[in-house]
């Protein structure tokens, strides 16, 4: 043992000297060796590094250079110097510009295109200076252009010279020749007044120029004045009256009147005013019902000219809507409307109404069969409201009449005989719907009361009911469905909530949950609920949990029966909807919901607040199967198999004041 720890005491030392070392290697500072010789550019020096992979440069500085005369400034030459750097000893040449004596003697040369000066120095070889090209002008005669130089030259120089081109120009007054050289101002020629005569055609009258000029020119261009006499509904004839030196009189009939646009009534030349009176008109046209489809005007109903027929077109609006409405669409809805032929309008005939009419689409009557039944979820909220008026019943599809099937809507007017959960009879005149196509069937005073069905069902609360007390109205029917025999009791009244077939019941001081397999109401029929309100129906149990009528009847006669409230999982979550309760210390309530398949057992807990609201998680709670046998104790189950759980939760103590009321949910994992 005591070799083992030595061993470990080396390597421990090991591990902690080994990093120390690179520690103080790594602390250590390198020093650089660098050459005692300069190393020198056009404007610098320095020692450079002379350690390996070493670009590190020392004592760097520009150069400070002492200058020397190398060469003196002559005539035609400047001075040269020689710098020399007082550190590295590093040199260069620089010339002194301007330094020398330029003194030469100059004299004026010129060519064709150019002109200088130019040395006479005997020195030196030929030296040229202010070198141009020479300036020009151009200068005229009667007949010839030409370049002379303007500059100062040797000799006076001429270019370019040339005769001029021409070509004839003229105005609305005179004629001329002038030149079309670009090299001078224009010069002018031969220049005289036009001399004229009246032309014209069918519409104007002008005067052309006789004399020869470069264009054909016209002056004093103007439209004929004409005097316009109508002849009809489409011509009028006109003369002109513009004078007979200009032209002879003119006369020309059957030309249509012509107008602004079609809106336009009077004509822009003579004084015709178009109308469409007359022109088109309505018959009667009969009342109409309404179908859910358009309904407009037949083409019986109404007359137009031939003339204007495919100009015009049907418009319609309703009776209470302004002009801006009209459209061609022909109305569905009822009501009553204005319907007019419109003429479009072009440039002979008006555009505007031609004749109007008015036709009505009477209301579709809704007339309901005996025995309808709407059934309505009850929503005490609304119910309670003051500025909630109606009841709205549903839907009833309409097809008799109608181009298409139109479900209409069916209210009836909230009363305190209607406001509350249970099966209602309504009159038939108390109906009315939303749909204002649709109206009632309104029957005579002498007609049989007819009356539909309200059912206002309750899906807010759980319901409960009572049995009636005679053992002998507990009934066991094993004939109408042998599959599934049924035990039934008669219902005194339905206390609070909606029983439906498939809902699961707790009879007081009974175990096992009940399922409800049918329903019959007092009229003998079968319904598929119970509502408040209802008495002397039938419900019928799976009577599987019974062994006998004998040992049912003490069972189920003159019990209260409660339904267990079923809890749905939320899709794709691990949790269900939630409940809330408020009991009393000792009360209770039944839940109930699925397991689902699974290879591992799944853990379903009942989640509720513990925290002084009188429930607790140990004895408030117990599971229990459809045979009634407790599963578990607790709020926790585990489980693997689908089936149909019920839970009892049970109030074991009084509530902390503000905390009556517990939500009560299922959570899985």
């Amino acid at each position: 043992m005591t070799k083992k720890k030595s061993i470990w005491a080396v390597i421990l030392a090991l591990m902690l000297f080994v990093p120390t070392m690179f520690l103080f290697s790594a602390c250590g500072k390198h020093k650089h060796s660098f050459s005692s010789d300069w190393s020198k550019s056009e404007t610098q020096h320095w020692h450079d590094c002379t350690d390996k992979n070493c670009n590190e440069k020392q004592d760097l500085a520009d150069h400070d250079f002492v200058w020397m005369e190398k060469t003196p400034a002559g005539v035609h030459t400047d001075k040269v110097e020689t710098g020399t750097c007082s550190t590295c000893q590093y040199q260069k040449d620089r010339t002194i510009e301007g330094s020398g004596a330029n003194i030469h003697s100059w004299e004026r040369k010129s060519d064709a295109t150019k002109h200088w000066e130019q040395t006479t120095c005997t020195q030196h070889d030929t030296i040229k200076r202010n070198e141009e090209a020479h300036t020009w002008e151009w200068k005229t005669s009667d007949t010839k252009h030409w370049q002379e130089a303007t500059c100062e030259q040797g000799t006076q120089l001429k270019q370019n010279e040339q005769d001029h081109t021409w070509e004839r120009k003229s105005d609305a007054t005179k004629h001329w020749e002038q030149t079309t050289c670009t090299q001078h101002d224009t010069i002018k020629r031969n220049e005289d007044a036009h001399t004229w005569e009246w032309k014209s055609n069918d519409t104007k009258h002008w005067q052309e120029a006789t004399c020869e000029q470069g264009t054909q020119l016209k002056q004093n261009q103007q439209n004929h004045t004409w005097v316009y006499t109508s002849e009809d509904e489409l011509t009028h004839r006109r003369t002109t009256n513009c004078g007979a030196e200009k032209h002879a009189t003119r006369i020309e009939p059957n030309i249509p009147h012509t107008y602004t646009d079609e809106t336009d009534v009077e004509c822009n030349d003579c004084d015709y005013v178009r109308s469409l009176t007359g022109k088109g008109s309505f018959k009667a046209i009969k009342a109409k019902t309404y179908n859910a489809g358009a309904q407009g005007v037949a083409l019986s109903d109404y007359t137009v000219d031939e003339k204007i027929k495919d100009l015009c077109e049907i418009q319609y609006k309703l009776n209470s809507q302004d002009e801006n409405a009209y459209t061609t669409t022909a109305p569905t809805n009822a009501g009553t409307y204005d319907v007019r032929i419109f003429c479009k309008g072009n440039a002979t005939y008006l555009r505007g109404e031609v004749a109007k009419a008015e036709y009505v689409i009477n209301k579709y009557e809704v007339r309901f069969s005996r025995a309808v039944t709407f059934e309505v979820a009850y929503n005490k909220t609304a119910m309670e409201d003051a500025n909630v008026e109606y009841i709205h019943l549903g839907t009833v599809n309409v097809t008799d009449g109608l181009d298409q099937p139109v479900d209409v809507p069916i209210k009836v007017l909230k009363t305190d005989s209607n406001k509350n959960p249970g099966r209602i009879q309504i009159n038939y005149r108390n109906l009315s719907t939303d749909d204002d196509n649709f109206k009632m069937k309104q029957y005579a005073s002498s007609s049989p009361t007819i009356k539909v069905t309200l059912i206002h069902y309750n899906d807010s609360v759980v319901a409960t009911l009572t049995s009636v007390a005679e053992e002998s109205k507990v009934e066991w029917d094993a004939t109408t469905d042998t599959e599934r025999p049924r035990v039934g009791i008669t219902v005194t009244s339905v206390n609070n909530g909606t029983i439906r077939v498939g809902d699961y019941m707790m009879c007081e001081g009974y175990s096992k949950p009940l399922e409800v397999v049918a329903l019959r109401l007092p009229s003998n029929a079968l319904t598929d609920k119970l509502v408040h309100g209802d008495s002397n129906c039938k419900v019928y149990f799976d009577y599987s949990s019974f062994t006998d009528l004998a040992t049912a009847k003490p069972i189920l006669a003159n019990k209260t029966f409660t339904e267990v409230e079923t809890l749905n999982f939320i899709e794709g979550e691990d949790y269900t909807n939630t409940v809330s309760r408020k009991l009393n210390k000792g009360e209770c309530f039944y839940l109930a919901f699925t397991t689902e398949a699974s290879t591992n057992l799944k853990a379903y807990k009942v989640n509720f607040d513990t925290n002084g609201t009188g429930y607790e998680t140990s004895g408030s709670v117990y599971f229990f199967r459809t045979d009634g046998n407790t599963t578990v104790i607790g709020n926790e189950l585990n489980s693997k198999d689908e089936e149909i759980y019920f839970v009892k939760v049970t109030k074991t103590a009084d509530s902390e004041p503000g905390k009556e009321s517990v939500d009560f949910s299922i959570k899985k994992w």
